[in-house]
């Protein structure tokens, strides 16, 4: 796993099916580093003789049994992550393979977090824009680079005070081991905090112009049932 540049972390509890979905958007490349997260699935739900896999060679998982859920679970990934930079994806989205290729391939040393606006889908198949990501816009995103898969430097450290979920952002290993930043241990909303304390370690931010990830709405997700 020496050649590892980028590490994808993914929470799971009784999806497997949505999981796969997530897994097959991941771009296969010898360079990514996946690392799936199992928090204590039902035995009924998951087939663990059968468990999702990604195409790629530089797969993991890890079937935990403390249930203490996505928190605790993307702690353990970061515990096996090797890559140089950290993504992070709930089990029940996707991301946008061609655009996340893209952003892969671009030059980004000279940033510690890349951020980038997202998009929603409905259960009825509608996509747009997600409202938290884009309500901002005019001051931190540049609308009209959209298209054009351009990283671009950020002067407004506050928005990871904005965009705190953990798939708006791409971050270096090395500041969240550097500073042993991890995700709260709760039921919901367990990225809060985790990127408030990253707010306060760089200022080096960097915005990527396209989206790369798809929210998925389900009335039965984590964040809505927990809130």
């Amino acid at each position: 796993m020496n050649n590892i540049i980028y590490s994808i972390i993914i929470p799971h509890k009784n999806i497997p099916n949505l999981l796969t979905r997530c897994l097959d958007s991941i771009p296969v490349r010898d360079d990514v580093q996946v690392i799936v997260v199992d928090d204590n699935s039902d035995a009924d739900k998951v087939d663990f003789n059968n468990f999702p896999q990604w195409k790629g060679k530089n797969y993991e998982y890890y079937l935990t049994k403390e249930g203490k859920g996505a928190g605790y679970a993307r702690n353990v990934g970061l515990e096996h992550a090797k890559g140089e930079w950290l993504l992070f994806a709930d089990a029940d989205d996707k991301f946008v393979t061609s655009s996340l290729s893209k952003l892969l391939d671009a030059p980004k040393d000279k940033y510690d977090v890349i951020c980038w606006p997202t998009e929603i889908e409905y259960p009825n198949g509608t996509i747009e824009p997600y409202t938290m990501s884009w309500r901002y816009g005019r001051d931190t995103f540049n609308l009209n680079l959209y298209g054009q898969y351009k990283i671009y430097d950020n002067y407004l450290p506050d928005i990871l005070f904005v965009l705190y979920a953990p798939w708006h952002k791409m971050v270096k290993r090395d500041i969240v081991t550097r500073h042993k930043l991890s995700f709260s241990e709760i039921p919901a909303c367990n990225d809060i905090f985790f990127s408030i304390c990253l707010a306060t370690t760089t200022t080096n931010i960097g915005i990527y112009s396209d989206i790369i990830y798809t929210y998925i709405k389900r009335s039965d997700s984590i964040s809505v049932v927990n809130i």
